[in-house]
């Protein structure tokens, strides 16, 4: 991310502590350094960059969540099936998941 910032012309000292978030690059199992960028650069840019929110949500957010519904419920691997359905364009949102809506056919 200090990288991009000086070759965007932004000065950053040695040591200096960069925040950054992740944002959706063209693969989504891009190498963390290429979906790493500056919120500043973010911010100025939304019209054209997107935060990665798939990647919070499989990074910090699925095994945590998944442990607790397995204590509390009983029930595996919930939010690792609908990450999984996601990835695989199955389904587009947890809606779809959760509440899923059947065709019955005659």
């Amino acid at each position: 991310v200090a990288q991009k910032m000086r070759d965007r012309g932004k000065y950053v000292a040695s040591g200096t502590r960069i925040r950054y978030i992740f944002t959706k690059t063209e693969k989504h199992n891009d190498p963390q350094y290429i979906k790493a960028d500056d919120p500043d650069h973010y911010l100025q840019n939304q019209d054209t960059m997107q935060i990665d929110y798939l990647y919070y949500f499989e990074k910090q957010l699925v095994n945590p969540l998944d442990e607790v519904l397995k204590v509390k419920f009983n029930i595996e691997n919930v939010l690792k099936n609908l990450l999984r359905l996601i990835k695989k364009g199955i389904i587009q949102n947890a809606t779809q998941y959760f509440h899923p809506k059947f065709k019955i056919e005659n």
